[in-house]
């Protein structure tokens, strides 16, 4: 990230007093937020992945397993005692119960509730009752392991063995999450809350600032610098910029760090993860599909180590109150797309961020169907 540069351009941008017109058009059918034949390709393509799980500073001492039931994947997630990590679906391979019920915990070996096969907590097979019975089963046998990786002070899952690394993947906005890790290491809270909207409502309401002024007057409007944003595109994701007010005040910045106390940085990692960097703090959004109308928002937030947690916790507050105010008005939209299903949506030429994600979203999906993968 050249620093220097971006601070530039939020200057130009500012006394322009115009997001850049790009003439960028796609349309839309409303039918593809309710549609049912498209959210399930949509899940199959989320599913895919990379996925991301959680965050790396969830586990300790006290928790080496977590269990997760998002995107109908029952996935467990252990950390070893030599820090590394596994995953493997919550299936037991006998006959096919849930194998860990808890949340998290500490464990070293985990214990059918049906019949007791027990595995250890890198997914091996340990133990059998009446094994004589089972002569074609041996121990060692792995439950169905997924691949895991560590990136971005988070954990990120692979259902397709042949998939890209999540640094591949994120391609050029790599060294960005990069620099965001190192600064935002602790792992704070994470927050789920489910809303009766379209995931795609969640993503579509970062890529623009066009309704902050309107919309947000009583939150994001009172920081931000009105409509502006500077957007940039890396592949099927995205760099958004939105000047606070008091960027005014700055001559100069002289590392990353300093832009990050005068800019909120919305990054849209394709299909449906959002992060973000705020002053005080950073935060993964995962929007998580649960019908065509529906979507659970999991927050991940992280912190400096040396973090202002009060200030840290009013940004926090700042934040979810405006992402409500989105939600709200977005669930109202859903129900009206019904009634105007024929009508398709319409994006400005400032809005250009939002028609990308969709042609791009299109794109994947003819490429994506019938080659769905769980190896």
């Amino acid at each position: 990230m050249d620093h220097q540069s971006i601070f530039h351009q939020l200057k130009e941008l500012i006394a322009n007093g115009q997001t850049k017109y790009e003439d960028f058009s796609f349309q839309v059918p409303t039918s593809n937020y309710f549609d049912s034949g498209i959210y399930e390709e949509e899940l199959k393509l989320i599913k895919k992945g990379p996925i991301l799980v959680d965050l790396e500073g969830q586990f300790d001492d006290e928790v080496n397993f977590r269990t997760y039931n998002d995107y109908d994947l029952p996935i467990v997630v252990s950390r070893d005692d030599k820090g590394d990590f596994q995953a493997f679906l919550n299936v037991c391979q006998h006959r096919g119960a849930t194998l860990v019920k808890e949340a998290k915990g500490k464990r070293a070996n985990f214990s059918c509730p049906y019949h007791s096969w027990c595995y250890n907590n890198k997914g091996e097979l340990t133990n059998i009752p009446e094994e004589g019975a089972f002569p074609h089963v041996k121990k060692g046998r792995r439950l169905s392991d997924l691949r895991i990786e560590k990136a971005f002070g988070a954990l990120w899952l692979h259902t397709c063995s042949e998939s890209k690394s999540i640094r591949q993947y994120a391609g050029g906005l790599a060294s960005d999450l990069a620099t965001a890790a190192t600064r935002y290491t602790r792992a704070y809270k994470t927050t789920e809350v489910e809303y009766p909207i379209n995931w795609k409502f969640v993503v579509d309401a970062v890529l623009e600032s066009y309704h902050v002024k309107t919309l947000h007057h009583k939150t994001f409007g009172k920081v931000l610098h009105g409509n502006l944003g500077l957007h940039e595109s890396f592949g099927c994701h995205s760099r958004n910029l939105y000047p606070f007010k008091n960027l005014r005040n700055f001559d100069r910045v002289d590392k990353v760090e300093d832009l990050f106390n005068c800019t909120s940085f919305v990054y849209h990692l394709f299909p449906n993860v959002i992060f973000s960097i705020q002053p005080e703090f950073a935060v993964y959004f995962s929007a998580a599909p649960t019908s065509p109308d529906s979507c659970k928002v999991i927050s991940r937030y992280l912190v400096a180590e040396d973090a202002d947690l009060t200030a840290a916790e009013r940004g926090m507050a700042l934040t979810l109150q405006g992402v409500r105010e989105d939600h709200s008005l977005l669930s109202k939209v859903g129900a009206n797309m019904r009634a105007v299903s024929a009508t398709p949506y319409v994006f400005g030429q400032h809005e250009h961020m939002l028609a990308r994600f969709h042609y791009n979203l299109e794109q994947r999906l003819r490429v994506n169907k019938g080659n769905h993968c769980l190896s």
